[in-house]
């Protein structure tokens, strides 16, 4: 049985997300590709992610 985790990020989105798909094992599988950014006092995260 799958397991999904949840959690929260307060970050912003850096530009507009970009959607595609691929085929695995016969299945379409949609994908969202963003940028967010987290302020630390003067300094900035960036995070890649995939969904």
């Amino acid at each position: 049985m799958d397991k999904e985790k949840m959690i929260n990020i307060n970050a912003n989105l850096v530009d507009e997300p970009t959607f595609s798909s691929f085929e695995k094992d016969g299945e379409t599988v949609e994908v969202a590709n963003f940028t967010l950014v987290k302020k630390y006092g003067k300094g900035k995260e960036y995070m890649n992610l995939k969904t």
